[in-house]
């Protein structure tokens, strides 16, 4: 009996998942099924990136755009090989390859993406993006249209029927992961610039004032002889 309650358990989430793919996977006609396989493009958001870039360099200068554009892609490097070894070793089928459900689920342009999809690598780049971007820039209408722009392609994925809304969500909390582990190397990383600069910028004068002090020092013992300098 334990083993029955066990498995009904285990059933009980995996069957509400496939019931809310059903839900939200709908047919929204030609002209929404285009949009949203062209939403889910990663070719797409280039000039979105771009603008990103752009507004990082004028609000926080070169230094902040390097080390964020280091950290983007450390973030997706992380995110991409985390999703790729769960799909290796925790295999979860796509719903357009499960057989039971997959003459039920609608899809775009014949696109049925890989055999598994266990983490959505899409949901984790777009909200380790919009996380750590939002934590730079720091403005509450930026981070309401990164939040809203990554919801938006994660949905994509689950209307184009190649992820289940569970591979939404543990893509989204890795993403989520990442972008602070990173955020965090980002901060560290600046401050250690920012150190290491100002000990350049008063180094030299440093050196200066101990020279000229030890100059002294050593002149003293013959300065303090001559004629003026006795009491």
């Amino acid at each position: 009996m334990k083993g029955c309650y066990l498995c009904i358990e285990m059933i009980t989430p995996y069957l509400f998942d496939q019931n809310l793919l059903l839900a939200l996977n709908f047919d929204g006609g030609s002209a929404m099924d285009q949009v949203m396989y062209v939403v889910s493009g990663k070719l797409t958001w280039v000039p979105f990136y771009l603008c990103i870039l752009w507004l990082v360099y004028t609000r926080l200068g070169l230094r902040k755009l390097v080390l964020f554009a280091l950290t983007v892609a450390l973030l997706i490097a992380c995110a991409d090989q985390t999703a790729t070894l769960a799909k290796e070793y925790l295999p979860k089928q796509r719903p357009t390859h499960f057989a039971a459900i997959m003459a039920d689920v609608h899809t775009v342009n014949g696109y049925v993406g890989g055999p598994y999809g266990t983490v959505s690598s899409h949901a984790a780049n777009c909200f380790g993006l919009a996380l750590l971007s939002s934590l730079l820039i720091r403005r509450r209408w930026f981070a309401w249209m990164m939040f809203g722009w990554a919801a938006l392609v994660s949905y994509s994925r689950i209307y184009l029927g190649v992820h289940y809304p569970m591979d939404i969500l543990f893509g989204t909390l890795e993403g989520l992961f990442w972008a602070f582990v990173w955020y965090r190397a980002l901060c560290w990383a600046d401050m250690r610039i920012t150190a290491l600069r100002r000990l350049d910028r008063h180094t030299p004068y440093r050196l200066c004032f101990m020279r000229r002090w030890r100059e002294k020092r050593m002149l003293w013992p013959l300065v303090s002889f001559l004629p003026g300098n006795r009491a």
